[in-house]
């Protein structure tokens, strides 16, 4: 990349990277202020909303361990497989086809090791016909930021592209700073 191109993506990254950052604390107070009675409500996601699972492609969607915990709501979505993402397995998750793999929620995980599992096993589901829920705990930060790594390493997605197709169906996503700074610098995965 020539230093022209490179000064005139950096504003652009930097822009969409302080958005998100900027996101993340509002949607980090409504949580909080949520929490606390006594505060005043802020608008933002409601719980219903933290535990809708959202539709990125047909066979993608993300979620939130709320949503993973309600009977029988996986399947009445169509979900056939799940990536957990969080440190605790939920026990809803069984006898359902999954993997575990544990990402920490402040941007300390390889989002490339993450994806070296994660990959496989979204394309053998969607290969069988299968619906992938990729979930955490809130479906805001770090299963987000898997789902755009997925896009980008796997179908080619740029950033941008990754990141508009998912805030446009899952709104109140505020992705790390340090996972974003890994997405920017994601290629293909192999």
């Amino acid at each position: 990349m020539s230093s022209a191109t490179a000064e005139r993506t950096e504003p652009a990254v930097k822009r969409a990277i302080d958005s998100m950052i900027a996101r993340s604390l509002r949607c980090w107070l409504r949580i909080r202020i949520q929490a606390e009675p006594a505060m005043i409500k802020l608008e933002g996601p409601s719980p219903a909303d933290l535990d809708r699972i959202s539709e990125v492609l047909p066979y993608l969607y993300l979620g939130s361990y709320g949503a993973v915990e309600k009977s029988g709501y996986l399947a009445a979505g169509g979900i056939t497989h799940a990536v957990c993402v969080v440190e605790r397995l939920p026990k809803s998750l069984s006898t359902f086809p999954h993997i575990w793999i544990p990402a920490s929620d402040y941007g300390e995980s390889d989002l490339r090791e993450l994806l070296a599992q994660a990959i496989p096993f979204i394309q053998a589901a969607h290969e069988a016909n299968g619906r992938v829920l990729v979930f955490c705990a809130l479906g805001i930060n770090r299963s987000p930021a898997l789902v755009a790594g997925y896009l980008r390493a796997a179908l080619g997605y740029s950033l941008s592209e990754a990141l508009q197709r998912i805030s446009a169906r899952r709104p109140f996503i505020s992705i790390h700073e340090r996972y974003l700074a890994q997405l920017e610098q994601l290629g293909a995965v192999g």
